[in-house]
């Protein structure tokens, strides 16, 4: 984030040693995820505002962002004109649906976002407060996008709550209780979802029917994502 003139930035770095050799603007501002898109023809980014101040949320919208990585050229852009502002991560389907989530702060406090970009360009907000056990509260963090099932899983650290919705009819599939969870990722070999929980740094298995086995107790840290390598 440019805070002087108030803008966002990809900063281009070399890959070796890592010396920063250029930048692309964000056409945005408070850029967070940053992505290749699925054919490799455009990088993909998640603006969380328009403007940096002196803007009301319905004036001042997140937005998703394509663009192209050798001239910067903006390609495409949707603004989210009709849903809070603070959307931040993302995840993609392959056949053009793209998962968004963050969390919008109010005067009662940061509550979670998650939406779905349709094909279309159709916009569907998911009521994730509507059907949760308990109020929730803060940021919906990882995600992890089953493209076979068309669903996706998300974290809610600050709710104690992972929750999986199909992302095609926006209906809520499961949900379980985990202590501040943060990563999610799936695991070929254990046929299993692994979650980690950063009250006890624990790395959890979820069965198919969402119940939650601790894997690994302690070590794992709380960092907030999962990646495998």
């Amino acid at each position: 984030m440019d805070d002087v003139n108030g803008r966002g930035l990809l900063a281009v770095l070399d890959s070796a040693s890592l010396h920063p050799v250029g930048e692309i603007e964000t056409r945005g501002v408070f850029p967070h995820e940053c992505q290749w898109q699925g054919d490799g023809k455009a990088l993909v980014v998640v603006n969380s505002r328009s403007h940096s101040q002196g803007k009301r949320h319905a004036d001042n919208p997140s937005s998703l962002v394509w663009l192209d990585p050798r001239s910067g050229k903006c390609l495409k852009q949707h603004f989210i004109k009709h849903a809070d502002n603070g959307y931040a991560h993302l995840a993609q389907s392959g056949d053009g649906y793209y998962v968004l989530s963050g969390s919008h702060d109010s005067r009662k406090g940061a509550r979670p976002l998650l939406a779905v970009l349709h094909p279309d360009d159709s916009f569907h907000v998911l009521d994730t407060a509507a059907v949760a056990p308990h109020p929730v509260q803060g940021e919906i963090l990882s995600l992890y996008l089953d493209r076979a099932a068309a669903n996706v899983v998300a974290t809610f650290p600050g709710s104690s709550l992972v929750q999986e919705w199909n992302y095609r009819s926006g209906k809520l599939l499961e949900q379980t209780a985990v202590a501040e969870p943060r990563g999610v990722i799936y695991s070929p070999s254990l046929k299993e979802l692994l979650v980690s929980s950063a009250r006890g740094k624990d790395l959890l298995a979820l069965d198919s029917a969402f119940h939650a086995t601790t894997l690994v107790s302690g070590g794992m840290g709380s960092g907030s994502h999962l990646y495998r390598l």
